[in-house]
Protein backbone atom coordinates (compact mmCIF):
# COMPACT_ATOMS: atom_id res chain seq x y z
CA UNK A 1 0.00 0.00 0.00
CA UNK A 2 2.93 2.20 0.51
CA UNK A 3 1.85 3.74 3.48
CA UNK A 4 4.29 5.05 5.61
CA UNK A 5 2.48 7.14 8.43
CA UNK A 6 2.28 4.78 11.27
CA UNK A 7 -0.84 6.23 12.75
CA UNK A 8 -2.40 4.68 8.79
CA UNK A 9 -0.13 1.60 9.39
CA UNK A 10 -1.18 1.03 13.12
CA UNK A 11 -4.73 1.82 11.76
CA UNK A 12 -4.92 -0.88 9.13
CA UNK A 13 -3.54 -3.30 11.14
CA UNK A 14 -6.05 -2.90 13.31
CA UNK A 15 -8.78 -3.26 11.04
CA UNK A 16 -7.12 -6.86 9.56
CA UNK A 17 -6.45 -8.08 13.13
CA UNK A 18 -10.33 -7.73 13.68
CA UNK A 19 -11.38 -9.39 10.08
CA UNK A 20 -9.18 -12.11 11.47
CA UNK A 21 -10.55 -12.54 15.23
CA UNK A 22 -13.96 -12.25 13.31
CA UNK A 23 -12.85 -15.06 11.13
CA UNK A 24 -11.41 -17.19 13.87
CA UNK A 25 -15.07 -16.67 16.12
CA UNK A 26 -16.68 -18.68 12.91
CA UNK A 27 -14.45 -21.00 12.93
CA UNK A 28 -16.41 -24.46 13.78
CA UNK A 29 -15.52 -25.63 17.21
CA UNK A 30 -14.36 -28.88 15.43
CA UNK A 31 -12.12 -27.14 13.58
CA UNK A 32 -8.42 -28.33 14.20
CA UNK A 33 -5.72 -25.88 14.45
CA UNK A 34 -3.52 -26.21 11.75
CA UNK A 35 0.07 -24.70 10.66
CA UNK A 36 -1.86 -23.79 7.37
CA UNK A 37 -5.15 -22.18 9.58
CA UNK A 38 -2.38 -20.09 11.65
CA UNK A 39 -1.13 -18.95 8.06
CA UNK A 40 -4.37 -17.90 6.80
CA UNK A 41 -5.18 -15.98 10.02
CA UNK A 42 -1.92 -14.11 9.65
CA UNK A 43 -2.74 -13.75 5.61
CA UNK A 44 -6.15 -12.24 6.81
CA UNK A 45 -4.78 -9.96 9.72
CA UNK A 46 -1.83 -8.56 7.44
CA UNK A 47 -2.15 -9.24 3.64
CA UNK A 48 -4.01 -5.86 2.83
CA UNK A 49 -0.31 -4.50 3.93
CA UNK A 50 2.13 -7.14 3.55
CA UNK A 51 3.06 -9.00 1.01
CA UNK A 52 4.81 -11.71 3.59
CA UNK A 53 1.87 -12.37 5.62
CA UNK A 54 0.89 -15.71 5.86
CA UNK A 55 3.94 -16.95 4.46
CA UNK A 56 6.84 -18.61 6.40
CA UNK A 57 9.50 -16.32 7.19
CA UNK A 58 12.52 -16.29 4.78
CA UNK A 59 14.62 -13.71 7.08
CA UNK A 60 16.16 -12.91 10.06
CA UNK A 61 14.22 -10.81 12.07
CA UNK A 62 14.60 -8.44 14.92
CA UNK A 63 11.64 -7.10 16.86
CA UNK A 64 12.28 -4.32 19.36
CA UNK A 65 14.87 -6.39 21.79
CA UNK A 66 13.41 -9.92 20.72
CA UNK A 67 14.85 -11.99 17.98
CA UNK A 68 12.17 -14.54 17.25
CA UNK A 69 13.63 -18.42 15.82
CA UNK A 70 15.77 -17.93 12.47
CA UNK A 71 13.75 -18.97 9.47
CA UNK A 72 15.50 -22.16 9.10
CA UNK A 73 13.64 -23.20 12.50
CA UNK A 74 10.11 -21.73 12.01
CA UNK A 75 8.62 -24.78 10.41
CA UNK A 76 9.33 -27.63 12.54
CA UNK A 77 8.77 -25.21 15.94
CA UNK A 78 5.53 -24.61 14.35
CA UNK A 79 4.56 -27.99 13.87
CA UNK A 80 5.64 -28.70 17.34
CA UNK A 81 3.74 -25.56 18.56
CA UNK A 82 0.44 -27.22 16.85
CA UNK A 83 1.37 -30.91 18.21
CA UNK A 84 1.33 -29.15 21.42
CA UNK A 85 -1.63 -28.06 22.02
CA UNK A 86 -3.86 -31.33 21.40
CA UNK A 87 -1.88 -32.86 24.30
Amino acid sequence: MGLTNKDAINEHEARGIAQAELFIFQLDSETNISTMLILDIHRIAFGELYDWAGKWRTTHVTVGQLEPPVPDQILQLMYQFVDNLWK
